[in-house]
C-alpha cells in the first residue's frame, strides 16, 4: 500500500498541474523496491526528479551513489545528510576485524534497509545553506552554537520499524518509559509533561498544548491516537536523550555520549556528528550519525542569531 500511495504522488494533482517531487522523497517511498542492478535505484527516477545525471553502467554502485549525492548536495544539503543517517552504508568484508566501508558517512546507501523515517520528510525546516563537495568530504555551513549529547534513555534501542508494528496500547507504555526518563533527567517536579516533550518525541507534527500525560494518553482521548500513531513513526529506529545544556532531543539509535549536535546554516535542521579519530589532533573532520530533533537547542541558536548584529557561521567537514 505504501508504494502505491508513493506512485499516486507522482501523478498529476487534482488542479491539473504535475506534482513533482524531490529525488530525496522518491528514493525513500521506493526504497524497498526490488533491483536487479542497484545502480538503478538513482537511474529510474532521476528524470521524475527533475535531475540530470549520466547513466553509465560502467560505473560501480558507489560511484553512482557518491557522485548523485555530490550533485544534490550542492543543491539540497539537507535531504541528503537525512537520508545517509537512515541509509548507512553497507560495510564489505565483514569477516575481518576492520569491515572496509567504501561510501562517506554523509552518502545514502540506498540498497541498506532504512533505519528511520528521516525527519525532513514529516517536518519543514527550511532550506539550508548550499555547501561543497568532493569525492572524499563535504564541507557544510553550520550555526556556531553546538551542544554535546551528556545523557541517553538506557534500553530504549528500538529496532528500525519496531514501534510501527507495535499496538496502541504497547506503544503507549513506551511513551510511558520515556516520560519517565523525560522527568527524572529534566528534573521536573511535576506529573504534567509540557509542551516541549509532547513537541520532541513527535517531531514537532503535533502542536499540543501542555497536560498531564495520563490524561494525553488515556484511549478515550480523541487525541490520543493520532498522538500515538504520529510518535510511532517518528520514534521508531530513534532513542532520547538530554544535551550538556539540558535539551531534550531525540536522534538515531547509534548516537553516544559525547557526540555532537549542529545546526545546519540558515535552517533549523539539526544533525548528529562525531568526530573520526581522537587520537589524531589535526584530524578536524567528523563522520554523520544521521539527524535529530531537539527544539529547545534550536530555539535558543535562533534567539542567539536574533540578538547578534551579524550572524556569524562556521563549517565543518564530514567524511
Amino acid at each position: 500500500m505504501e508504494r502505491l500511495a508513493a506512485m499516486s504522488r507522482l501523478q498529476y494533482s487534482s488542479t491539473g498541474t504535475y506534482y513533482r517531487r524531490s529525488m530525496a522523497e522518491m528514493l525513500y517511498d521506493f526504497h524497498a523496491a526490488k533491483c536487479s542492478d542497484d545502480r538503478d535505484r538513482i537511474y529510474a527516477l532521476i528524470g521524475l526528479g527533475g535531475n540530470i545525471m549520466e547513466i553509465s553502467y560502467r560505473t560501480s554502485v558507489e560511484r553512482t551513489y557518491l557522485d548523485f549525492a555530490i550533485a544534490e548536495i550542492c543543491k539540497h544539503p539537507g535531504p541528503i545528510l537525512s537520508c545517509a543517517g537512515a541509509f548507512p552504508a553497507i560495510p564489505f568484508n565483514t569477516t575481518s576485524a576492520e569491515p572496509e566501508i567504501l561510501l562517506p558517512s554523509w552518502v545514502p546507501d540506498w540498497r541498506s534497509v532504512a533505519q528511520y523515517k528521516p525527519l525532513y520528510l514529516q517536518s519543514d525546516f527550511g532550506e539550508a545553506a548550499a555547501v561543497g563537495a568532493t569525492s572524499e568530504h563535504v564541507t557544510i555551513q553550520i550555526q556556531p552554537s553546538k551542544a554535546i549529547i551528556a545523557s541517553i534513555m538506557p534500553g530504549a534501542d528500538l529496532m528500525p520499524a519496531a514501534m510501527t508494528i507495535m499496538s496502541m496500547e504497547n506503544v503507549r507504555t513506551e511513551v510511558h518509559k520515556i516520560a519517565s526518563f523525560y522527568l527524572s533527567e529534566s528534573k521536573a517536579s511535576s506529573p504534567a509533561v509540557d509542551r516541549n516533550f509532547m513537541d520532541t518525541i513527535s517531531a514537532g507534527a503535533l502542536q499540543l498544548p501542555p497536560k498531564d500525560l495520563h490524561n494525553e494518553m488515556a484511549p478515550e482521548n480523541p487525541l490520543s491516537s493520532k498522538f500515538i500513531n504520529t510518535v510511532r513513526q517518528v520514534m521508531s529506529g530513534r532513542r532520547c536523550f538530554f544535551t550538556d545544556e539540558g535539551h531534550f532531543g531525540i536522534g538515531p539509535n547509534g548516537v553516544r555520549t559525547g557526540d555532537v549536535a549542529i545546526v545546519l546554516a540558515s535552517s533549523r535542521q539539526t544533525f548528529v556528528v562525531r568526530p573520526r579519530n581522537v587520537l589524531v589532533a589535526k584530524d578536524t573532520a567528523r563522520t554523520l550519525i544521521g539527524d535529530c530533533y531537539i527544539p529547545s537547542f534550536v530555539a535558543a541558536v535562533m534567539q542567539d542569531l536574533v540578538q547578534e548584529a551579524k550572524q556569524s557561521q562556521t563549517t565543518i567537514k564530514l567524511r
